[in-house]
């Protein structure tokens, strides 16, 4: 199976998960690359693209600031990783970059939608 398909079937699998909890049992985690409740950044370390987990990090927090829009931590997810992955010279991180980016602005709308309304009910209350 090549990286890009490798990638693209465990964020679908880590969706899928995350679409089957109830938003009572979601918590926010800003601890590296993956859906809500699933962490794929040992994947990226042994494919030798971890650079781009201080990325991950940055978007999770991103979604998290009430009212910023979806677009714009997509985005800035997106260049954050594109500069990582040159940094490191790592072709592999470009494809890592890439799909996760693509994945996000695709399949990223309730993991968004669900951290906003959880950052901005704890600003008004």
């Amino acid at each position: 199976m090549s990286t890009n398909s490798s990638v693209l079937l465990l964020m679908l699998l880590s969706i899928a998960t995350v679409s089957s909890f109830s938003i009572v049992n979601i918590t926010q985690s800003h601890r590296g690359c993956g859906a809500v409740g699933i962490n794929i950044t040992p994947i990226l370390n042994s494919a030798n693209a971890s650079e781009i987990t201080p990325c991950c990090i940055q978007h999770d927090a991103c979604y998290s600031t009430c009212n910023i829009s979806k677009s714009t931590c997509d985005n800035n997810f997106y260049t954050c990783m594109k500069k990582a992955c040159t940094k490191a010279a790592s072709s592999v991180c470009f494809k890592y970059a890439k799909a996760f980016y693509e994945i996000v602005k695709r399949l990223g709308l309730l993991s968004y939608e669900i951290s906003q309304a959880v950052s901005c009910r704890k600003k008004t209350g």
